[in-house]
């Protein structure tokens, strides 16, 4: 177990946050940009830092949450699959799991809504793929064990 040693002070959080961007830090300029997102603060400024985390295109959590700003079309970023497919791809590459399971459940959105079935398989089985992958690096998470799970029952491309 982990007990809290101090009093949660997120402004100093921020603060720390934002001296790290300043410096250069990816994560920390990721992490200004999240914050912007869960706090209700300014979701164009927490895409504009999601975007130049991921300038250098090695801060896996940034590009993640840039593609998730793509995928659903927040702040100034129209939505866009592909560019968020991409994204999530570059994410994985440096093997962030939850860019995988993002792009699974992405294809199986979009299979879902595929007009033909050929798409429709093609789009299951690049779930399938991308699940498979985030469960070899981490059997634990659930969001892609149930979506596994899903593909299993309904027989899509799982094979």
């Amino acid at each position: 177990y982990f007990y809290p040693l101090v009093k949660k002070k997120p402004e100093r959080a921020v603060a720390l946050y934002a001296r790290a961007a300043a410096f250069g830090d990816e994560l920390g300029t990721n992490f200004l940009g999240a914050y912007q997102f869960s706090s209700g603060g300014d979701i164009n400024e927490g895409v504009s830092l999601f975007r130049k985390a991921s300038q250098s295109g090695n801060c896996a959590r940034a590009l993640n949450n840039l593609a998730i700003c793509f995928e659903k079309g927040y702040g100034d970023c129209q939505q866009n699959q592909e560019k968020a497919l991409q994204l999530y791809e570059r994410s994985a590459k440096l093997d962030f799991a939850p860019a995988m399971v993002n792009r699974a459940y992405l294809h199986y959105r979009m299979g879902i809504g595929a007009p033909c079935e050929f798409d429709k398989s093609d789009h299951f089985f690049d779930c399938a793929h991308w699940l498979r992958l985030a469960l070899s690096r981490n059997e634990d998470i659930k969001n892609a064990q149930y979506l596994m799970g899903h593909l299993y029952e309904h027989g899509y491309a799982v094979n």
